[in-house]
């Protein structure tokens, strides 16, 4: 897979994991907390892909990948 495809992959799967937590209930706290947390772990792996592949940190682009990686995997196998 190349950069650009792995930057659009993640790019969508964030917008999809942000429409499913906008269609949770708002008039619910519990809801709330969850479409919140939602929110901030379905980006969570755009934004470490990003920092990953920005020169920021040059040495440890592999590690950064590999968290990026690890972090699709899980989310994956708990959606599903």
């Amino acid at each position: 897979m190349t950069e650009a495809e792995l930057k659009e992959r993640t790019k969508a799967f964030a917008l999809r994991v942000l429409k499913l937590s906008e269609a949770l209930p708002r008039y619910e706290e519990r809801a709330q907390f969850l479409a919140n947390q939602l929110g901030r772990s379905g980006t969570s792996v755009g934004c470490q892909l990003s920092r990953g592949l920005s020169g920021a940190f040059c040495g440890r682009y592999d590690s950064k990948l590999a968290i990026v990686e690890e972090e699709a995997d899980d989310k994956a196998h708990s959606a599903g």
